[in-house]
């Protein structure tokens, strides 16, 4: 999986997401709820897919514990 991948199908999520909350309570707010969950999910997903490929993403060292 690519983060293109993952780009493209959190889009659709957030335009279905967009078009279902528009309809509520929420109205215009539940336009931000969309988008920021969506954007929240996205780093989710790619931090994860980044430390597969990657490693850690963060340093462990003993070195870096004595900063």
């Amino acid at each position: 999986m690519t983060a293109v991948k993952v780009a493209v199908g959190l889009v659709f999520v957030n335009l279905t997401l967009n078009l279902i909350l528009i309809w509520t309570p929420l109205e215009v707010a539940g336009l931000a709820w969309s988008t920021a969950f969506c954007a929240v999910v996205q780093v989710l997903i790619l931090s994860r897919l980044l430390s597969v490929r990657t490693g850690s993403l963060f340093d462990t060292s003993p070195a870096a514990e004595s900063l």
